[in-house]
């Protein structure tokens, strides 16, 4: 009876530490840029768009399991991955948004992403400016900015 106790707590010990492990979808680092004080050099990037892509990403820090990137070709010919945020906050906000069309943003680097990757601060296209990280780096969908994406998105 002892021995069927400690298999049955074991088992348990076990089936928590996997599902906690398993909520962190994230591949980066334990915590986001905003929380580390990092000071990014913003620059001002343009292309066309050429591919969205929709699918895991090595350098999230989140729990979300697949992330969108845009693929755009710049003017010298130079193909950008370009690094949103998480498909459940983004996708929503890109349906006007095709192949073919002009993009700018407000991106950054860090020395974890390759050289022509960036992450996106503010995308713009057309007429449409959508703002994916505040001054701090703080993604607007996180749990302190999603009443601020909301609202923003009401208003685009």
């Amino acid at each position: 009876m002892k021995l069927l106790h400690i298999a049955l707590a074991s088992t348990l010990a076990l089936l928590i530490g996997v599902s906690v492990a398993s909520a962190q979808k994230g591949r980066g680092d334990d915590q986001g840029l905003s929380r580390t004080g990092y000071v990014a050099q913003i620059k001002q990037i343009e292309g066309t768009l050429e591919r969205i892509k929709i699918g895991p990403c090595a350098h999230t820090t989140g729990r979300a399991e697949n992330g969108v990137h845009l693929f755009v070709r710049a003017e010298n010919g130079t193909l950008m991955n370009w690094h949103l945020g998480p498909d459940f906050a983004v996708l929503p906000l890109l349906d006007d948004l095709e192949a073919g069309a002009t993009v700018q943003a407000k991106a950054f680097q860090t020395e974890k992403v390759a050289q022509r990757q960036y992450i996106v601060k503010t995308l713009s296209f057309g007429a449409t400016e959508i703002i994916l990280r505040d001054g701090a780096l703080k993604p607007m969908w996180s749990t302190r900015g999603q009443g601020r994406m909301a609202r923003y998105n009401a208003r685009n």
